[in-house]
């Protein structure tokens, strides 16, 4: 459509919401590591950590789904590596997470 008006949306790394906890114990609140606004993102690659820098989960294209099954409590550490089209950079984010599964509402 020639003529048409369009707005520009430049979205930025700085809109994802990365929580520090999480409670997968079946109560239906925080069930799953779940990243506000990694929709937003074309590319997206997820690796989580123990403390011993082992990998206990890795997803490309994450879409919150990570339960932590397997795991037991404690903190582990995510890589988060996001990019917004084929032909941006990566922009990459780290942080801890801490899984607990006793915590009820």
């Amino acid at each position: 459509a020639n003529g048409g008006f369009y707005t520009k949306i430049s979205v930025s790394a700085s809109t994802l919401l990365v929580p520090n906890l999480f409670t997968p114990n079946g109560d239906g609140t925080n069930e799953t590591f779940e990243i506000r606004g990694i929709e937003l993102f074309a590319k997206n690659e997820l690796v989580i950590v123990n403390r011993w820098g082992n990998e206990v989960y890795k997803s490309s294209n994450y879409d919150n789904t990570w339960t932590g099954e397997g795991l037991n409590e404690g903190t582990y550490y995510y890589l988060l590596k996001v990019k917004e089209s084929d032909n941006s950079e990566w922009q990459i984010f780290k942080g801890y997470i801490t899984l607990i599964r006793a915590f009820k509402k």
